[in-house]
């Protein structure tokens, strides 16, 4: 009978994550604010949309048509530049903790911008 000798590699101490160790943790920072200017303007346009909501259908589903519509309404008297539609889109971060921000930022905005193209 002849014997076979066995030879079991020797299992080296690397392991996958290993490869990024010269990678050190990055310090946090705080996050700036944007320094908006308040005006006559961005104030009235901060009352429309906090006076702006979703309408919804009888399965209280949003009505996307209705809800721009109504977005419409509210800013129709005011008079406003591409700065102040950008003003607001900056100060619309006070409020992006609010319900259904998302849905209501995108039909105000597009309110604003189409309004003011169509001008």
């Amino acid at each position: 009978m002849m014997l076979v000798e066995r030879r079991i590699a020797k299992v080296s101490d690397a392991r996958a994550s290993d490869q990024f160790r010269r990678y050190k943790r990055e310090p946090t920072h705080a996050v700036r604010k944007a320094e908006i200017k308040e005006n006559e303007t961005l104030r009235a346009l901060k009352q429309a949309w906090q006076n702006f909501e979703l309408v919804k259908d009888d399965m209280a589903v949003v009505d996307p048509r209705k809800s721009y519509q109504k977005a419409l309404e509210l800013i129709r008297s005011f008079a406003y530049t591409k700065a102040d539609i950008e003003n607001f889109n900056l100060a619309l971060g006070e409020f992006q903790n609010e319900k259904d921000f998302a849905k209501r930022a995108g039909l105000f905005l597009s309110a604003l911008i189409n309004k003011r193209i169509s001008e």
